[in-house]
C-alpha cells in the first residue's frame, strides 16, 4: 500500500472510529478484561492486524474457553483453534516455507479445516486463495493457472480433481473419509503436531490478499483479488454488526460455502466478533433446525434455495425450537418475494435480504421492515440503498 493510500485508510478509519466502537460495545467485544488477557489481546491486535488471524487470537485472549467452531467433527475452543494455526503455520513456514509472496490454495467444503487454513495464511502473509469445490479438472486447470499455490490445502474427495487439472504444489489434507487417509499425503492434524517443535514464524510485514475467484458462468473463472484495508472492512462490518446484532458467544450457522464471499464474511465477522460457527460439509435443513435448536443458534446464513428448503421441511420445523433465532441473512442469489413473506410468516420478522459481489463485497441490505413492505428484490435493494 502506497504512502499516499496508507494516509487516506487513516482518515477514512477516523471518520468510521466513533460508530465502530459503538458497534463494538454492542457486540459485547468491549469488556474489560484481566491484564494478562488484555496484553494479549493487545499484542495480537498490533502484530496480526485485523485479518482473520488477529481477530481469532484477540477473540481467543478475551474468551479463551469459548467455543470458536462447532463441526460434524465436534468443537473447537478459540484457544485451540488460534493454538492450532499457530503450529500448522509454523510447520508450513519450516517445511514448505510458506510466507509473503506465495499462495496458498483452500479447497475445501465447510468444517474446522477450511477455518484452520485461512487463519494460518494469515498468520503467514501470505496470499489465499479459494477453490470452488464445484471445479472439474479442466476448471480447476483454469483457475490454478495464474497462481501456481506452493501449498494446496483440500479434502480427499478433492484429490482426483487436482490431479486432474494438473495441480503442483505440495498437498495437505484436511479432510478425509476414513481413520487414515488414503494415501500418504501430509494432514493438518500431522502439521499441527510438527508445529509444536518447529520455530515460531515472524509476524508479516504486510498482510496477504484473499483471492476469491469467480464462478466461471461467462468464461474462465477469473480472481478477485481483495488487499486487505480496515477502512475498507470497517463500514461494512460496522452496519452488519448494528442490524443483525451479532454478540460474543452468539452461534452463529453457515449454510454457503464459505469459499465464496457471503459466507467469507460472516465466517470472518464470527471470528472477529468472538462468536462460534456452526458448520456443516453439505448443508442439510433437517440437520439445520436440529442444530438451531441443539446449539441455540442466534444468526442463519443461507442462501435463497436453503432458507427454501427450510420451509419445506415442515414437520422437521414444527418439532424443532427455532425461537433463539434473532438475524438470517439471505445472498447469493434472488430472494422471491414469496419466500420472504413465508420465511418470516414462520421464523419471525428476522429476515434480512443483502446484495453485492464477489468484486465487491456488500452493498446494500434490506431488513425485515424493508421485506414487509416491498418483498420483490428490486425494490428491497432500492429501499437499502435510501
Amino acid at each position: 500500500m502506497s504512502a499516499s493510500a496508507r494516509r487516506d485508510d487513516a482518515r477514512a478509519l477516523a471518520g468510521l472510529a466513533l460508530p465502530a466502537l459503538r458497534a463494538f460495545a454492542g457486540a459485547g467485544m468491549l469488556k474489560p478484561l484481566p491484564p494478562r488477557r488484555a496484553l494479549q489481546a493487545l499484542h495480537a491486535a498490533r502484530t496480526l492486524g485485523m485479518g482473520a488471524a488477529g481477530g481469532c487470537a484477540v477473540s481467543a485472549a478475551r474468551d479463551p474457553d469459548g467455543l470458536a467452531v462447532i463441526d460434524e467433527r465436534g468443537t473447537l475452543t478459540f484457544a485451540e483453534l488460534n493454538a492450532r494455526a499457530e503450529r500448522i503455520a509454523a510447520a508450513l513456514r519450516a517445511e514448505h516455507d510458506v510466507g509473503p509472496g506465495r499462495d496458498l490454495a483452500v479447497m475445501c467444503r465447510n468444517h474446522r479445516g477450511f477455518v484452520e487454513a485461512m487463519l494460518t495464511a494469515s498468520r503467514l502473509g501470505a496470499d489465499l486463495l479459494l477453490l470452488n469445490t464445484d471445479f472439474p479438472g479442466p476448471q480447476l486447470a483454469q483457475a490454478l493457472a495464474p497462481h501456481r499455490p506452493a501449498v494446496i490445502v483440500h479434502d480427499e474427495e478433492f484429490g482426483a480433481a487436482l490431479d486432474a487439472a494438473g495441480a503442483r504444489g505440495e498437498r495437505i489434507l484436511a479432510w478425509h473419509g476414513g481413520a487414515e487417509p488414503a494415501v500418504a499425503v501430509p494432514t493438518l492434524d500431522a502439521l499441527a503436531e510438527l508445529g509444536r517443535t518447529a520455530p515460531k514464524p515472524p509476524a508479516p510485514p504486510t498482510p496477504g490478499r484473499l483471492v476469491i475467484l469467480s464462478s466461471g458462468t461467462t468464461g474462465a473463472p477469473k480472481g478477485a483479488p481483495r488487499e486487505p484495508s480496515a477502512a475498507a472492512a470497517l463500514g461494512p462490518l460496522t452496519t452488519l454488526l448494528e442490524q443483525l446484532r451479532p454478540r460474543a458467544g452468539d452461534p452463529i450457522l453457515i449454510g454457503p460455502p464459505v469459499f465464496h464471499g457471503f459466507g467469507l464474511a460472516f465466517l470472518g465477522i464470527a471470528l472477529f466478533v468472538g462468536a462460534p460457527v456452526v458448520l456443516r460439509r453439505r448443508f442439510d435443513p433437517t440437520w439445520a433446525l436440529a442444530a438451531i435448536e441443539r446449539h441455540r443458534v442466534t444468526h442463519l446464513v443461507g442462501v435463497p434455495v436453503m432458507l427454501q428448503r427450510m420451509l419445506g421441511s415442515e414437520s422437521e420445523r414444527a418439532a424443532c425450537d427455532t425461537s433463539s433465532l434473532r438475524a438470517a441473512a439471505s445472498a447469493g442469489a434472488p430472494l422471491a418475494p414469496d419466500v420472504a413473506t413465508a420465511f418470516m410468516d414462520a421464523f419471525g420478522d428476522v429476515l434480512f435480504n443483502l446484495y453485492g459481489s464477489t468484486e465487491t463485497g456488500f452493498a446494500s441490505w434490506a431488513g425485515p421492515a424493508d421485506l414487509r413492505a416491498a418483498p420483490a428484490p428490486s425494490a428491497a435493494h432500492r429501499a437499502a440503498r435510501r
